[in-house]
């Protein structure tokens, strides 16, 4: 639901799933299996507004009943061709005008992470390691985290 307006995105491909796979594994062994989650989940940003991230990163835990999991600390999104230009857009800047700390966008294309969040945009690329402030310890390596099997 964005801006009151139901949006029905394509299936993703299965690079994408893998990336975020990655992503997921790598923030569960941060926070645990509990807190990092994968989509489908929920994250609602006001009466008219619920995403669906790639990856989340919870603050707390909600009940099991939970249909909105609150404001997250980290979200990512993989970008696809579908949806880049409303990923990097409107969707980053409303997941952070909600009050998520952080916001990771992973383009499998271009091959770089960018790490942004209210005060700053950074793009990580090859060896440089993109380094979570919500997150102690996330760090992901775009070179290590885009090789293939």
């Amino acid at each position: 639901l964005i801006d009151g307006t139901l949006v029905r995105e394509p299936l993703p491909r299965y690079g994408h799933q893998r990336l975020a796979s990655r992503i997921h594994v790598a923030l569960v062994a941060r926070v645990g299996p509990d807190r990092a989650v994968e989509s489908p989940i929920g994250v609602v940003l006001g009466r008219h507004d619920a995403y669906e991230p790639d990856v989340a990163v919870l603050d707390a835990v909600p009940p099991d009943d939970a249909t909105d999991v609150g404001v997250p600390l980290l979200v990512v999104e993989v970008l696809s061709p579908s949806t880049r230009r409303h990923d990097i857009g409107h969707k980053s800047c409303r997941y952070l005008d909600g009050g998520v700390r952080e916001v990771w966008l992973v383009d499998p294309a271009e091959r770089w992470v960018e790490v942004r969040t209210s005060e700053r945009v950074t793009r990580y690329v090859e060896h440089a390691e993109a380094v979570s402030e919500a997150v102690p310890g996330f760090v992901l390596v775009p070179e290590t985290l885009f090789a293939r099997p």
